[in-house]
């Protein structure tokens, strides 16, 4: 599976350079790229930063590139998980009119939470499930590590810098 760090809150340039190592310690968990993704801080000064190692299996194009964009909604995707029902829920999508760039899970996510919010990530059908959402000024994290059943939110994650597995995260200071 792949690996994914960030952080929500406060950003600054030790809160950059802690995802940086968390998501180079990662790097056997996603040797086909990485990407790194910083939203602009709001009026209170609160950003996201997103970096991901990608270890591609369903989508081997770029088009599965993370952390992802929907360029329509503004959202912003750092996902690790195996959906199992990401193509009929792409199919649904799709008669809806959702249009996809890419083959990914992960796109399904994105476009799924854009359509039906929470309710969304609660209509996946996963193994486990990791990542971090920012859309605009709201951000939030979903985390399910049971296998098919429904995912719970967590909202803001509160600064601390995170990543999944736990033994990536950065020591307490």
């Amino acid at each position: 599976m792949c690996g994914i760090a960030g952080a929500i809150g406060q950003i600054d340039g030790e809160i950059l350079e802690a995802v940086r190592r968390m998501s180079a310690a990662q790097f056997h968990r996603g040797p086909d790229s990485d990407g790194f993704w910083r939203s602009d801080p709001t009026d209170n000064g609160v950003g996201v930063v997103l970096a991901h190692r990608r270890l591609a299996i369903i989508d081997l194009t770029e088009d599965g590139h993370q952390p992802m964009a929907d360029p329509a909604t503004g959202n912003v995707i750092d996902f690790n998980g195996e959906i199992y029902n990401f193509q009929e829920l792409r199919r649904e999508l799709q008669q809806d009119g959702a249009s996809f760039r890419s083959r990914s899970d992960t796109e399904v996510v994105l476009k799924a939470y854009a359509r039906w919010g929470v309710d969304g990530l609660r209509r996946l059908r996963v193994s486990r499930l990791h990542c971090a959402a920012h859309k605009r000024d709201r951000t939030g994290t979903a985390q399910q590590r049971r296998g098919h059943e429904p995912v719970g939110t967590d909202g803001l994650c509160g600064g601390t810098p995170w990543a999944g597995p736990p033994r990536q995260r950065e020591p307490a200071a």
